[in-house]
């Protein structure tokens, strides 16, 4: 989809979220569209789950819906994942303390640290380190791993709560690689899951540089529990190209768009 096209979802989407719910008539009457083109926006704005189409229009989803569990959203955009996590790997230095959040795009960075030397993981996904601890047995990565302790959320296969966060303030890292359920530039990195969230804050506190690992699905996203405001991140990966509007608020913030292709 060109620039061009991009815009107009933003516009549709900026005019979603300011009315709740608003008619395709409308939209069109606002953007000086057809109806048929707002309609084929919003199958796409709806398959992207960043609305909720309703007979004669769209309204915003509802936030508040529970977070899927990891095996089920391990299956989900999983090639744009793969080029995200790629192009993440390309900036660990050998020598680095890394954090890798837990997340499915987090998850596959992992796939792609075998060439790595002298690097040390901190996480508080299982998946995570199992696979690194595989890596390392195999002899394919030369590093280490520490594991964040705490209450153990079964779903997701992670460790949240006190004692995790306690944990990670022991530790300094150089880059954190993070992952979150939306992010929006009025509303900042948000979650589903309020412990989970906690946990993302503070590898970003505790880390140089923090590095957001995000498909376009998520992107124009909120949900209601809040990690950080978009600007305390240095980097974003993402398989598309920011939103048209976002740009000058990402030059003021000094924050760099890295689009994954």
């Amino acid at each position: 989809m060109g620039l061009y096209k991009e815009q107009k979802k933003a516009k549709i989407l900026k005019l979603i979220y300011t009315n709740k719910t608003i008619s395709t008539k409308e939209l069109s009457n606002n953007l000086k569209l057809s109806s048929e083109s707002v309609r084929r926006y919003l199958e796409t704005l709806e398959k992207e789950s960043k609305i909720k189409r309703i007979h004669g229009g769209a309204t915003v989803l509802d936030f508040y819906t529970s977070e899927e569990n990891l095996g089920d959203r391990l299956s989900k955009n999983e090639k744009e994942k793969r080029k995200i996590a790629k192009k993440a790997s390309e900036l660990i230095n050998n020598g680095e303390t890394i954090i890798i959040d837990e997340g499915t795009t987090t998850l596959q960075l992992v796939n792609y640290l075998h060439n790595k030397s002298d690097i040390t993981i901190i996480t508080s996904s299982f998946p995570v380190a199992i696979a690194i601890m595989n890596l390392i047995n195999n002899k394919k990565l030369n590093g280490k791993l520490i594991f964040l302790g705490g209450l153990v959320q079964c779903d997701n296969k992670r460790t949240v709560g006190e004692d995790c966060i306690e944990a990670i303030d022991r530790y300094l890292a150089d880059k954190a690689f993070i992952s979150c359920e939306g992010v929006s530039a009025e509303n900042g990195i948000t979650a589903y899951n309020q412990l989970k969230g906690e946990v993302t804050r503070k590898f970003i506190k505790q880390s140089k540089e923090s590095i957001l690992l995000t498909d376009y699905s998520k992107v124009g996203i909120r949900n209601h529990y809040k990690i950080d405001e978009l600007m305390k991140l240095d980097k974003i990966i993402c398989n598309k190209e920011n939103p048209y509007e976002w740009k000058e608020k990402l030059e003021v913030w000094n924050v760099d768009w890295i689009t994954a292709i």
